[in-house]
């Protein structure tokens, strides 16, 4: 079995780093989008200032793959191109003082679209584009363009936007019902502009809060799983394709839990969970703070997206575990579907020998992950009381040495019968000496599992659910052990 991950995560040579922008490119991005913001503050301003007689400058805020760290070079140039999303906000009471809401959107694009049609000339970029209609696009060159998408924010709320890279903002891309009737429009709602039909409830925050914390708690090799789906995308579709919340949200449901230093698995992990969600017809992708919300795709990249599915999973299978092929033909393997970007060498590094002999459970059983799984610790030592590692992890602390360690499901909705296996995977200079790394997954078809703390280091142990020899359900708990 190959471990390929290497060549996806390597920060000199890796895939991660041949389709993530440059300096000079992130530099070139920042630039004009400070530039347009700067300009746009004073430009509306002024123009409320004529039209309503009030003094008030609009607030920005950055959202999208910027702010998620997402953000892929281009596969095809032209027409794909690196973009940065740049919302611009007005409090509501300001917006009504335009006139009727399809009025006062189509005031709000006017003054936005000349504004920026004069920056594009001073800045001699090439132009600005107003066929999208819920933003302004301007094209800065050949490989970068901003989209500004205009908002009315409540009053109360107005005063916390702050344009801030760091910040976590995702605009969700609902298309809900237009309103030309202030009255009717909910005053506690954030509005999106549209220019045909108004204005449309489109409120990030709920969407934000649920990737923050997603990315929190599973870590960044979900977001380079994304890019990986994002520039995958890319190389088979020139243009348009499955948007990038489409396939991040897929990714999220799909990735439970991390699969530690294996991109390569959990990239074959996600290949599969997209493949058997798509070959049911019913299936959807919904925005997972709001069930009824739908995110959309045509049926033409629908199919697409199934059969390009099955083939990168069934080839980066082969790449992995197919013996008979060589390295360099492994490689050509997802060159199919990555493009050259992928690394291609004759030689596959070897992996550390100390975690040689790990295993994981994508290379045991399909995962399709149908059910909820929770797994808690019992943490005893004689003397003490005993408390739940679960607590310990919450207060940030580490365990001490020679701690029992009684692992237990906490909860499943998985029906039975069903078999449980556990993994045990012990980290640090001291485990890899006594070469006790372990990392076997072993079938007990016990709740519980017992353990106890030997060697200080990050450690984790994960459960697993198999159900018809497919994993329908895992969980991972982090054992952290102090030094002291």
């Amino acid at each position: 079995m190959r471990n390929i991950s290497a060549l996806f995560t390597k920060q000199d040579d890796g895939f991660i780093k041949k389709i993530t922008p440059d300096n000079e490119q992130t530099a070139k991005i920042i630039e004009a989008k400070n530039k347009i913001r700067d300009y746009l503050r004073v430009e509306i301003a002024k123009a409320i200032k004529i039209k309503a007689n009030i003094i008030v400058a609009p607030r920005f805020l950055s959202q999208g793959s910027a702010v998620y760290k997402t953000r892929n070079k281009p596969c095809s140039v032209p027409p794909q191109q690196m973009d940065h999303d740049l919302g611009c906000y007005l409090p509501l009471t300001i917006v009504k003082e335009t006139g009727r809401p399809i009025t006062a959107a189509q005031t709000f694009f006017d003054i936005v679209d000349s504004s920026l049609e004069q920056l594009v000339r001073n800045e001699h970029w090439v132009r600005i584009d107003m066929r999208k209609k819920t933003c302004s696009r301007v094209i800065i060159d050949n490989e970068i363009h901003i989209d500004v998408p205009l908002y009315s924010i409540p009053d109360t709320e107005f005063e916390t936007i702050r344009e801030n890279m760091d910040s976590t903002a995702l605009f969700s891309n609902s298309i809900r019902k237009s309103i030309d009737n202030w009255t009717a429009l909910d005053s506690s709602k954030v509005l999106l502009a549209h220019r045909t039909q108004g204005w449309k409830e489109s409120d990030p925050r709920e969407l934000n809060d649920y990737f923050r914390k997603t990315f929190q708690e599973k870590g960044d090799q979900l977001r380079r799983i994304s890019r990986y789906l994002k520039a995958w995308r890319d190389f088979n579709w020139s243009d348009g394709g499955p948007s990038s919340i489409y396939l991040m949200i897929m990714a999220d449901e799909i990735l439970s839990a991390e699969v530690p230093e294996r991109d390569d698995l959990a990239l074959l992990n996600t290949l599969s969970g997209i493949y058997e969600r798509l070959i049911d017809d019913s299936f959807q992708v919904r925005n997972p703070t709001d069930s009824k919300e739908i995110i959309e795709i045509s049926d033409t990249d629908r199919d697409k997206l199934k059969k390009i599915s099955a083939q990168f999973k069934n080839d980066l299978d082969a790449a992995i575990k197919n013996s008979s092929i060589s390295d360099e033909d492994a490689c050509k393997l997802i060159r199919k579907h990555l493009g050259g970007r992928f690394p291609c060498v004759p030689k596959i590094p070897e992996t550390n020998q100390a975690n040689k002999n790990e295993q994981f459970i994508e290379l045991l059983f399909p995962v399709d992950i149908r059910y909820n799984l929770s797994i808690d610790c019992v943490v005893k030592q004689d003397g003490w009381r005993d408390f739940f590692l679960s607590d310990s992890l919450r207060e940030g602390k580490k365990l001490k040495h020679h701690k029992e360690l009684n692992f237990f499901i906490k909860y499943t909705n998985a029906p039975e019968p069903f078999s449980i296996y556990w993994k045990v995977r012990n980290v640090g200079a001291v485990a890899e000496r006594r070469n006790c790394i372990r990392g076997q997954i072993v079938k007990t078809d016990f709740r519980k599992h017992n353990e106890h703390t030997d060697f200080y280091g990050p450690h984790f142990v994960e459960c697993y659910i198999v159900k018809n020899d497919i994993c329908v359900a895992r969980n991972r708990i982090d054992v952290p052990i102090d030094d002291n």
